[in-house]
């Protein structure tokens, strides 16, 4: 699974000593959109968002499951900046996509980035940080994109 694979990466990463990010994104609100317009409308937000991020994730990245309403993507960055600009693109290219189905009302959209030189190569530290971060961004106090703080 993705823990796997983020473990897998990491550890190579770390020899070659590679900035890791591992990005969680959440949809919050999904179970409410199913409920309130329908499982057509809810599967339609699914396919949408796991299209969209298969299209604009980095070239290189790996993607899997991070839970139920959740997507984790790792990658190897060239700095903080750079974590941060390609999860924003990706933020935006959410919400173009997700904005656009037919029905529907936009899921709350929350990115949380993990970096290694911030939280360490460890698999389970970098998924949780970054897990942490999404819940946070997409509760929408603060920012669609945060970087977790770090350990």
């Amino acid at each position: 699974g993705f823990r796997r694979a983020v473990g897998v990466s990491a550890q190579r990463a770390s020899a070659r000593r590679e900035l890791v990010a591992v990005w969680v994104i959440e949809l919050d609100g999904l179970e409410y959109i199913a409920t309130a317009f329908g499982l057509d409308v809810g599967d339609a937000v699914v396919r949408t968002w796991r299209k969209t991020m298969a299209a604009n994730a980095p070239t290189l990245a790996v993607l899997g499951e991070v839970g139920a309403e959740r997507i984790g993507v790792i990658t190897v960055v060239g700095s903080a900046a750079d974590a941060r600009r390609q999860a924003l693109a990706l933020y935006r290219s959410l919400f173009e996509a997700l904005g656009s189905v037919e029905g529907g009302v936009l899921p709350a959209i929350g990115i949380g980035v993990a970096l290694s030189d911030a939280v360490g190569y460890d698999a389970d530290a970098l998924i949780e940080a970054a897990a942490a971060a999404a819940t946070r961004a997409s509760s929408g106090v603060a920012s669609a994109v945060l970087l977790a703080e770090p350990s």
